[in-house]
């Protein structure tokens, strides 16, 4: 099994949501491997890339984590359809809007999700 902290210096690695969700989640048990190895692709000392789709998954999964938090009283499984259903809570939940500014300031590439840029990373990654 592969750790974080294995990866090489100047290794490449494409960045999914749950390093960043463990990141911002100070209760995670991921928390600090996940920072360690975020600070290291800020420092350049590998190349972090993630994608817009990524950004747009954390931020959806840190708001239904705040909203855990300030529903207690509603089921997790229902969360969703009951924020559907209240809209005006939604508006109230805010932790989540500075996650994209926050991610980008790890000194990260983000990647366009467009079918060009897949094949061009995958070629670079393999040549």
């Amino acid at each position: 099994m592969m750790f974080l902290s294995d990866l090489k210096d100047g290794s490449s690695v494409f960045i999914d949501a749950n390093i960043f969700v463990y990141h911002f989640s100070k209760e995670s048990k991921f928390n600090s491997a996940s920072s360690i190895f975020l600070e290291r692709a800020e420092k350049k000392e590998i190349y972090g890339f993630t994608s817009i789709p990524i950004i747009q998954e954390v931020s959806h999964r840190l708001m239904i984590l705040e909203a855990v938090a300030v529903l207690p009283e509603v089921k997790r499984k229902d969360l969703v359809k009951y924020l559907k259903e209240h809209p005006d809570i939604v508006k109230k939940l805010v932790t989540h809007q500075g996650v994209p500014g926050r991610i980008s300031s790890f000194n990260l590439e983000i990647i366009s999700s467009d079918i060009q840029t897949l094949i061009r990373e995958a070629i670079e990654e393999f040549s």
